[in-house]
């Protein structure tokens, strides 16, 4: 298959002009991106992703053309970058993803593509915990600095921001504090 006379993939097009079997697609300047196969125009079972310089950026299985079953992410030092499951296209299962160090920077459970249950992030200088319901925040949010220090405390329902939330510098003073109620800032803050 060329676009402009650029190859951007080979293998084999039906009568019907649908992919079949083994494929290769290419960048526009000419590496492999990508190697897998199509059934009927969709892609189907285990596909390998390349960066341009050729180290793999990802692996992953598709089903029916969507993604399913594990996923796996590199960094192009080759070192696992994430780690996911999907199912029919949306993520489903246990999520890890992963700094350059090896430590893990991120983790919790989808279903069915939302995030459910407890989740930890780290994000710049601090660390984030607490629960999704159905891809929405809710209880009680903490975020800690890499110190120790508290860095936030919060309430959410349903993603909604509720009750006393507050935030501290990372000496553990307060920095702001205030009320919401119904989603919205209420009453005085300091």
């Amino acid at each position: 298959v060329y676009q402009e006379n650029i190859k951007t993939g080979e293998g084999i097009v039906d009568a019907e002009g649908l992919y079949q079997g083994d494929w290769k697609l290419y960048f526009p300047s000419g590496e492999l991106r990508a190697e897998g196969a199509y059934l009927d125009g969709e892609r189907e079972g285990d596909w390998i992703f390349y960066f341009k310089s050729g180290e793999t950026e990802q692996i992953g299985q598709y089903k029916n053309g969507l993604p399913h079953g594990p996923w796996k992410w590199y960094y192009k030092e080759k070192m696992l970058l994430r780690e996911e499951r999907f199912r029919k296209g949306k993520e489903d299962g246990l999520m890890v993803e992963y700094d350059r160090e090896g430590e893990i920077i991120t983790t919790g459970e989808y279903v069915d593509g939302y995030e459910n249950g407890e989740w930890f992030y780290t994000v710049n200088d601090h660390t984030e915990k607490g629960v999704y319901i159905d891809g929405e925040k809710n209880g009680v949010w903490i975020y800690t600095y890499d110190n120790g220090n508290k860095n936030f405390e919060g309430e959410f329902s349903g993603g909604i921001p509720l009750g006393k939330h507050k935030w501290f510098y990372r000496n553990g003073r307060t920095k702001m504090d205030g009320k919401y109620k119904s989603g919205e800032k209420h009453g005085d803050w300091s």
